[in-house]
């Protein structure tokens, strides 16, 4: 044996695999003798459409991976999942009063499972005011007298869901003069018209007097009383718009240099009224005073005659 001689295998000589390769296209035609030069093989449409299809998708399929590797893709919104949504109040109503001047809303809370954090309230789409849930009333005082209102409710829950707004007008009067509230202090001034039994001419002259209802509110019988002499007060019996009342003390009829008594008779009505915190209250008075003495002191008697025309102070 040689020095590179191998010896000979014993047993089956092992043999190789065959891999037969098909062609991916079935082969071309032969054309016939005497033809033109042989066509190219021709793929089907169907097939050259799905081999797109799937490189599209193969592609897709890539690129969504390497996405999804990285934390870029974008989170689907859930589908099917209704936005919360909360009942408005029902059955809103306003009640209007002038004494005082108030607008009451009231209404019904709505039905549902959804959980009432309160209501907002708006008067001519300014918000006014806030209440609970548990509350389903308000009253607003800041209201003047002929003019109308309109008034919106809406029902909160969590977070931000509101309700759609329910609406109701208030339609708040203006109040006859009868109606006014006679109270405070007022300046006279009073304009002599006729007199008698004094040596000087009263003319015109300036004086203040006050004003104490024996109600609580509203119009009423009042308490009238002479700023300028403190011995005249008495009680003003009111019909209407009108008051009138009388009452004796010390006035402006002197006899030397004492002044003598003398009975007052004070009539007037209402010629002005507004609203003033809340109230309908008269502003102006008109009417007249009436003054006689008897003789008294060496002094004849007299009397006179005033018109007065009083104004609230403010």
């Amino acid at each position: 044996m040689g020095e590179f001689d191998q010896p000979a295998p014993t047993g089956p000589v092992p043999t190789e695999p065959v891999i037969t390769v098909e062609p991916p296209f079935p082969p071309a035609p032969v054309p016939e003798v005497g033809g033109g030069p042989p066509s190219p093989p021709r793929r089907s449409g169907k097939k050259l459409l799905a081999i797109a299809v799937a490189v599209l998708l193969l592609a897709g399929a890539i690129v969504g991976g390497a996405l999804a590797a990285r934390g870029g893709g974008k989170k689907a919104a859930p589908s099917g999942s209704p936005s919360p949504t909360i009942g408005a109040p029902i059955g809103l109503a306003a009640t209007v009063t002038v004494a005082p001047f108030a607008v009451t809303l009231s209404w019904t809370a709505p039905t549902g499972d959804t959980r009432i954090l309160g209501y907002k309230i708006f008067r001519d789409d300014l918000e006014i005011a806030a209440v609970p849930g548990d509350t389903t009333t308000y009253t607003d005082p800041n209201i003047f007298p002929g003019k109308v209102f309109t008034y919106h409710v809406v029902t909160r829950g969590d977070g931000t869901v509101e309700s759609e707004r329910v609406s109701t007008q208030a339609n708040v009067p203006t109040p006859p003069l009868s109606a006014a509230r006679v109270a405070g202090v007022f300046n006279v001034k009073a304009h002599t018209m006729s007199q008698s039994g004094y040596i000087d001419p009263l003319g015109n002259f300036t004086v203040g007097w006050r004003f104490a209802p024996k109600c609580e509110q509203g119009a009423c019988w009042v308490v009238w009383s002479d700023l300028t002499e403190k011995t005249l007060k008495t009680t003003l019996k009111r019909k209407g718009a009108n008051y009138s009342g009388s009452d004796t003390g010390k006035f402006i009829g002197h006899c030397g240099k004492v002044l003598g008594n003398t009975t007052v008779t004070i009539a007037f009505h209402v010629a002005k009224a507004r609203a003033r915190d809340g109230e309908w209250v008269a502003t102006k008075l008109v009417g007249t005073l009436t003054e006689h003495h008897a003789s008294q002191l060496g002094c004849t008697s007299g009397g006179a005659t005033f018109n007065v025309t009083a104004t609230l102070q403010t």
